[in-house]
């Protein structure tokens, strides 16, 4: 069974209830602390960030699906060097199944995905939603 996520270990604050979800604002240096205990818990969870051009991106996956990131990483396929940078976090990305052009339906897809925690707006997760607050922790 799994345990309901305790927002004060994360120094959350309650802003408000919408639609039943209760809505916190926690602050960034807790969020890859936040994020790790919601994937600990095997839940989805969806984050929204920054991107370097600044656009605004969303992704929803799982996090910690580390043995097939490592078998990727070993045939050379998943190389990427920003999972090696301390303000970088990387989830599983759950792409939704979509019908090609031909009407056929193809299956989700999954692929590893890596943010950066120091342009992270918000991470939706456990029933409840986290606004992230703070200046950047990770930048040198």
């Amino acid at each position: 069974m799994k345990t309901e996520l305790n927002p004060a270990e994360y120094d959350a604050h309650v802003v408000d209830r919408v639609n039943g979800k209760m809505v916190y604002e926690v602050h960034r240096s807790q969020a890859r602390k936040l994020i790790r205990s919601i994937g600990k818990r095997g839940q989805m969870l969806t984050v929204t960030f920054r991107k370097k051009d600044g656009s605004v991106r969303q992704m929803t996956g799982r996090f910690g699906c580390h043995k097939k990131a490592a078998e990727l990483n070993k045939t050379g396929v998943n190389r990427n060097t920003h999972a090696d940078f301390p303000q970088y976090e990387r989830i599983m990305e759950v792409t939704a199944g979509v019908r090609d052009l031909k009407g056929k339906f193809r299956a989700p897809e999954c692929q590893f995905r890596t943010f950066n925690l120091d342009t992270l707006i918000k991470v939706n997760g456990a029933g409840s939603e986290f606004l992230v607050y703070g200046t950047p922790c990770y930048s040198e």
